[in-house]
């Protein structure tokens, strides 16, 4: 379906979220990198989906650059709050 719908970002989104289920950090974070060019609606959401795949796949430099990304967007979104105080906690 990516490829006849390339710009579908609810595809990616959902495609994205089953490789986390299946443990999959690399296939995952392409996903997510895919939703946020596609120009997403929920910039906040996308950039903390790929900092939690990010982190899944020990990129953790990475993964606080988005999670940075998310709280621009929404300065106030708590899970990205969160994982930026895990990122540091590892760093």
């Amino acid at each position: 379906m990516n490829l006849i719908y390339p710009r579908d970002e609810t595809l990616h989104k959902r495609l994205g979220d089953l490789y986390m289920d299946m443990q999959n950090a690399p296939l995952a974070v392409r996903e997510f990198q895919a939703v946020i060019a596609c120009s997403t609606v929920d910039p906040a959401g996308a950039h903390y989906a790929l900092a939690k795949a990010l982190q899944a796949a020990h990129r953790l430099d990475e993964a606080r650059e988005e999670v940075l990304s998310a709280l621009e967007a929404a300065p106030e979104y708590r899970p990205a709050q969160k994982l930026l105080l895990e990122l540091n906690v590892k760093q």
